[in-house]
C-alpha cells in the first residue's frame, strides 16, 4: 500500500526545478497516470503564491519507469488573484507528461452547480470488494495491480463472471476512499485526489462494451 501524500512529495533542486522518485505501489501497466499527474501538480503548489489549484489539464508524452523524474515549472502568468504554471515532467531526458495550471487566492465570484449525482445507493449500503467476494464463495486474491490497495472501493454492480457473455454499459460506478489517509488538509495535496479518480475510470468504463 503506498501514500498519497509520500508518494507524491517533491523536493526542489533549482529555484524551478524539482525531483520525485515515482513509487511502484501506484501500477497500472507502469505508474498511474493520474499519480504520475499528481507529481507535478504537487510540484506546482510549490511554487504558486495561491493557496488552491483552480484547473488541472495535461498531456502524456511517455511511460515513466519507476524511478526518478524532474519537474521544471514555467511562471506563465502571475496577477493579483490567479496565476498561471506548466510542468515539464522529463526522466533521464525523456519527455513524460506536460501540464498547465491555474490556481487561484481568495476572491469572490459567481457560484453555481449544474451537476446533477447518478441514482446510486449510499456508501453504508455497498459492500467492499473483499466482501463481496466472500459472498460469491471467491478466493480472495490480490488486485491486478498494486495501484488497487491504495482504495477501498465499493462498486454499485459486482461482475463475477468475467469476461461476460456480452457487451456491457460503457459505465462505471464506484464509491472510492483512499488508504490509509481519506483525504488532507493542504488543498494541492487534496486535489490529487480528483486527478487520480478522473483519470483511472476511463478504461473500466470503456473497456466494457468490448470487454
Amino acid at each position: 500500500m503506498g501514500s498519497l501524500e509520500v508518494d507524491t512529495a517533491v523536493e526542489r533542486v533549482e529555484d524551478d526545478v524539482f525531483r520525485a522518485t515515482l513509487s511502484p505501489d501506484w501500477e497500472i501497466w507502469g505508474p498511474m497516470g493520474g499519480y504520475v499527474a499528481s507529481v507535478a501538480l504537487r510540484a506546482i503548489g510549490q511554487v504558486s503564491a495561491f493557496d488552491r489549484p483552480a484547473s488541472f489539464s495535461c498531456q502524456y508524452h511517455g511511460v515513466a519507469a519507476f524511478d526518478t523524474v524532474q519537474v521544471k515549472i514555467t511562471t506563465l502568468r502571475s496577477a493579483r488573484t490567479a496565476a498561471a504554471h506548466r510542468a515539464e515532467m522529463s526522466q533521464d531526458g525523456k519527455p513524460i507528461l506536460e501540464a498547465t495550471v491555474w490556481s487561484v487566492g481568495e476572491v469572490e465570484g459567481l457560484e453555481h452547480d449544474e451537476s446533477t449525482a447518478p441514482d446510486v445507493p449510499a456508501v453504508a449500503d455497498l459492500k467492499s470488494v473483499p466482501e463481496l467476494m466472500a459472498e460469491a464463495g471467491l478466493e480472495e486474491t490480490q488486485p491486478p495491480f498494486p495501484f488497487w490497495n491504495n482504495l477501498e472501493t465499493r462498486p454499485v454492480e459486482f461482475q463475477t463472471e468475467w469476461p461476460p457473455p456480452g457487451p456491457l454499459p460503457p459505465v462505471w460506478q464506484q464509491w472510492c476512499r483512499f488508504v490509509p489517509e481519506a483525504s488532507f488538509p493542504d488543498p494541492w495535496l487534496d486535489a490529487c485526489r480528483s486527478l487520480v479518480l478522473v483519470d483511472v475510470q476511463s478504461w473500466p468504463a470503456a473497456s466494457r462494451p468490448h470487454a
